[in-house]
C-alpha cells in the first residue's frame, strides 16, 4: 500500500511540473489598449483608453521618462469607469512643457506582455508657476497677510521665507498646503521693514523662481475705552434695551457690578451677568459696545467672571461701521459683519484673545452668545473685554 502511495505522489509531481512547463511555454498574451488619448493638465498627461476585449489582461503598464530617467506605472483593469468604458490615469511631476511619450502595455500576472501603443503629449505649465503669479503679501498686525489663487486643483506648498528678528542672520520659513485659493498669516513679527521671499512647489520638489515682497507689518495697540458706551444703557434696570439683552442690577452689589458697563473699567474683580434675580434671562444672551469712533480691529480679547465657571462656552462676533448704523434707536437695522463663531474655556481666569483676520473697520462691535454656547447655566457673564488694533 504504502508503494503505491509513493508512486501516486511522484506521478503528481511529474505531471504539476509538466504543467508548469507548458504554461510558460504558452503563456497568453492580452490585446492592445484601444482608444488611446491624452489630455494635458497643469504639469502633467492625463491618459485615456478602453481595453481589449477578453479576459486575458490584468493591468495596464505605463512607461515614460523624465530628464533621462525611467518611470513606470501599472494601472489595474479595475479602474475601469462603467459608465464611460475607459480607464483614465494622471502622470504627473513635469516641470516643463516639453512634449513627452507615454508607451501603455497589456499585461497579466502570467507574465504575458502586449506589444506597446504609444502615445506623445505635452503638459500644460506646472501648477507651481501658475500660482506664484498670483501670490500677494500685504501688512498685517504683527506681520503679513500672504494670500494666492489656486484654480489648478493641485495641491501646493506655498513657502515664505524671511529674516529672523531675533538673528538676522538666520531666516525663518512658514509654509501653506493648500489645494485650492486662500490666504494666511505671517506673525509674531516687529513693526519694522521686512523682505519676504516666497515660493511654491509641489509634491515632487519642484519649484517655482522665488518672488520677493517688501512690508512693514501694523503696530497693534489696546483700544483706549475713553470713548466707549453701551447703547441705551440704564443703570438700575435689568431689562434688554437696544444695547444689551439684559443685566443684573440687583443682587450683586452696587455700580458696576452684575451690569453691562463693568466690562468697560478694566476691573477683573467686576463682572457683567445676564440678569437673574429679577427674572430668569435664558439664551441667548449679547450686548453691544460702541467705540466713539471708528477704528481698526486685530483681536478681541475676554474674561471670565473670575473664579466662575458657570457662563457660556463660546460667543459670535460683529462688527458695524459707523456709515451702517444709519438707524441709532435700532440696531437690529444696521449692517452687521460677521467676524466668526469662537470657544470660550471657561475653566480659567486668564484672557482669552480672538483673532479678527479681516481686520474690520467697525465703530460698534457686538457679542453675541447663542442658545449652542450656553454653558452650565442659563446666564451668560464677562469680567471684562478688551480690543486691539489700530485707532
Amino acid at each position: 500500500m504504502k508503494k503505491i502511495i509513493n508512486i501516486f505522489y511522484l506521478l503528481s509531481i511529474f505531471l504539476f511540473a509538466a504543467s508548469c512547463s507548458d504554461d510558460d511555454e504558452n503563456v497568453r498574451i492580452p490585446g492592445q489598449v484601444v482608444d488611446l488619448s491624452a489630455e494635458a493638465d497643469y504639469g502633467a498627461v492625463v491618459l485615456k483608453w478602453g481595453l481589449p476585449s477578453g479576459e486575458g489582461i490584468d493591468y495596464v503598464n505605463i512607461s515614460y521618462s523624465i530628464e533621462g530617467q525611467d518611470f513606470s506605472k501599472n494601472i489595474s483593469k479595475f479602474n475601469l469607469d462603467s459608465v464611460s468604458g475607459y480607464v483614465t490615469a494622471t502622470i504627473d511631476g513635469f516641470a516643463d512643457t516639453n512634449e513627452y511619450q507615454f508607451k501603455l502595455a497589456s499585461c497579466n500576472i502570467q507574465g504575458g506582455k502586449s506589444e506597446p501603443v504609444t502615445i506623445s503629449k505635452a503638459p500644460l505649465p506646472p501648477a507651481y508657476n501658475e500660482v506664484i503669479s498670483t501670490i500677494s503679501v500685504v501688512p498685517d498686525f504683527g506681520g503679513g497677510i500672504i494670500s494666492w489663487v489656486n484654480e489648478t486643483g493641485k495641491t501646493l506648498v506655498i513657502s515664505v521665507s524671511y529674516p529672523d528678528p531675533e538673528n538676522p542672520t538666520a531666516r525663518e520659513t512658514v509654509k501653506f498646503t493648500s489645494s485650492d485659493s486662500g490666504k494666511d498669516f505671517i506673525t509674531n513679527l516687529p513693526a519694522d521693514p521686512i523682505t519676504f521671499e516666497v515660493t511654491v512647489s509641489d509634491q515632487y520638489k519642484n519649484s517655482s523662481e522665488p518672488v520677493s515682497f517688501d512690508i512693514t507689518p501694523l503696530a497693534e495697540s489696546v483700544i483706549s475705552k475713553d470713548t466707549w458706551t453701551v447703547p441705551g444703557y440704564v443703570d438700575n434696570s435689568n431689562f434688554e434695551t437696544i444695547g444689551y439683552s439684559s443685566q443684573e442690577a440687583g443682587g450683586e452689589g452696587g455700580s458696576p457690578q452684575g451690569r453691562v458697563i463693568a466690562l468697560l473699567d478694566d476691573e477683573l474683580g467686576t463682572f457683567w451677568h445676564a440678569s437673574w434675580a429679577s427674572f430668569g434671562a435664558t439664551y441667548p444672551h449679547w450686548f453691544i459696545i460702541d467705540l466713539g469712533k471708528e477704528v481698526t480691529v486685530s483681536r478681541v480679547a475676554l474674561t471670565r467672571r473670575q473664579g466662575n465657571g458657570q457662563g457660556q462656552v463660546g460667543q459670535q462676533f460683529l462688527t458695524c461701521a459707523a456709515d451702517g448704523a444709519s438707524d441709532q434707536n435700532d440696531p437690529t437695522t444696521w449692517n452687521w459683519e460677521d467676524q466668526g463663531v469662537y470657544s470660550f474655556d471657561i475653566n480659567t481666569n486668564s484672557e482669552q484673545s480672538y483673532r479678527l483676520t479681516n481686520n474690520p473697520k467697525t465703530r460698534y462691535l457686538k457679542v453675541y452668545f447663542g442658545t449652542d454656547k450656553k454653558g452650565k447655566s442659563n446666564y451668560a457673564m464677562l469680567s471684562n473685554l478688551r480690543i486691539f488694533g489700530q485707532e
